[in-house]
């Protein structure tokens, strides 16, 4: 798989997760107020699972995917990501070749690396957002982003928000980012004070 990171404004994305163990939790738990609509297809679910469906108030249809596929083909062709979470190989393959073959992107969670898609552990800030991966380990990402976290100086968070606040005054004044990024945070703010005055 060739990788480009990409943020998705998912507001309008309709989620189908395939599967209802404690992988396809996890992937659902990350679309809680984050999607248009949100499926979840499985014979039966975890009771994490079926408690996150119930408060959210997704649909749950309770098949398999080859039955789903037989009833359901317009609500399939509707999906723009699908989560293949199953615990049977042989079915999250299905579930991919079907999808490449339909154009869906479809995050094959038992082999990343036939997967068209892959979600990045993120941390989201009001001055910046931190997404790392681990190619295909959920704990390689972990260590990474706990490392990031827990080492990103007060006075980077700093810059970053002053950047964010007087971009467009920066902007204005003609100063290239070459010129930004050497300034100290004294002369951002003595610079963006004096716009503001």
């Amino acid at each position: 798989m060739t990788n480009k990171p990409v943020l998705l404004n998912c507001d309008f994305l309709n989620v189908l997760i395939i599967g209802g163990g404690k992988v396809g939790f996890r992937k659902a738990s990350g679309f809680v107020d984050k999607c248009a609509t949100l499926t979840v297809l499985s014979p039966e679910l975890c009771i994490e699972f079926t408690e996150l469906v119930d408060k959210n108030n997704w649909r749950y249809i309770p098949m398999t995917y080859d039955a789903f596929c037989k009833q359901n083909r317009a609500l399939l062709m509707s999906m723009h990501l699908i989560y293949a979470c199953t615990n049977q190989p042989s079915v999250n393959a299905k579930i991919s070749e079907e999808g490449k073959r339909f154009g869906k992107l479809v995050n094959r969670t038992d082999q990343h690396e036939f997967s068209h898609f892959s979600d990045m552990l993120y941390q989201d800030q009001d001055t910046h957002l931190i997404a790392v991966s681990g190619k295909g380990s959920p704990w390689g990402s972990k260590i990474l982003m706990d490392y990031l976290v827990q080492n990103l100086p007060a006075t980077l968070i700093q810059r970053l928000s002053l950047l964010r606040k007087g971009r467009a005054q920066l902007q204005a004044q003609g100063l290239k980012f070459d010129e930004i990024k050497k300034m100290s945070i004294d002369q951002l703010e003595r610079i963006l004070k004096d716009e503001n005055h």
